[in-house]
């Protein structure tokens, strides 16, 4: 099947599982969804919301969707310790280079702190810009957020997993793995949300949303 088939196929299921999710899910709590399955993303059609983070090296990355200097695609991940984000990192590092081609700033986001996302660039050998959500904001202002439960949380410390020391925090949070396409304007253009971790965006699917999201027209944004 063609890319851009597959994408217009994804869009709409997407958009249709997000629609009785987002009709029958409890409203999340200060932006913390209870489980995986009842966040609620911003949707395509609606502004950006701004925020500030670290970077592995200290410095502060902004995006504010009042003033983007271009578009910008933001992905939510859930830490250097999921093998299955290090290889989407890796698949998606072969879109890189199309994606800044294209005029795309790329961030990845994630609730470790900056010393673990340094480590994560040495380990995994990515040039991407890995910013710090260690207190959720972003994820929780993008709907993505979502309270890890006591049984989870007890089978990850058994396997040396520990999210208060990757993080520095002990809120027992993720986020759900997201990726958000967002244009100029800073209206959402793509977004692609699943609240199964181990099935993520394909590289092909991914570059053809970008290419798309581009060509669409400016769009009056949503009210949330």
């Amino acid at each position: 099947m063609n890319p851009f088939t597959q994408l217009t196929s994804l869009t709409l299921l997407a958009a249709t599982s997000l629609a009785i999710l987002g009709g029958c899910a409890k409203e999340p709590d200060n932006g913390v969804a209870a489980n995986p399955d009842a966040v609620r993303p911003v949707m395509i059609g609606q502004t950006a919301p701004p925020f500030e983070l670290s970077a592995a090296d200290g410095s502060r990355y902004r995006l504010d969707p009042a003033a983007m200097p271009g578009p910008a695609i933001v992905v939510f991940y859930r830490g250097g310790w999921c093998p299955y984000c290090a290889a989407h990192f890796m698949e998606l590092r072969k879109a890189e280079d199309a994606i800044r081609e294209m005029g795309y700033e790329l961030v990845f986001v994630s609730p470790d702190r900056p010393q673990k996302l340094a480590e994560s660039l040495t380990q995994l050998e990515v040039g991407y810009t890995l910013l710090s959500d260690s207190d959720m904001e972003a994820a929780k202002a993008f709907g993505v957020a979502f309270e890890v439960d006591e049984t989870t949380l007890n089978r990850y410390r058994e396997i040396g997993i520990d999210l208060a020391a990757s993080s520095g925090r002990d809120h027992g949070l993720l986020p759900v793995p997201a990726l958000f396409i967002i244009g100029s304007d800073g209206v959402i253009r793509f977004q692609y949300v699943n609240p199964n971790y181990k099935v993520r965006i394909s590289e092909a699917l991914f570059v053809a949303a970008a290419a798309a999201a581009l060509e669409q027209k400016p769009l009056k944004p949503l009210k949330k």
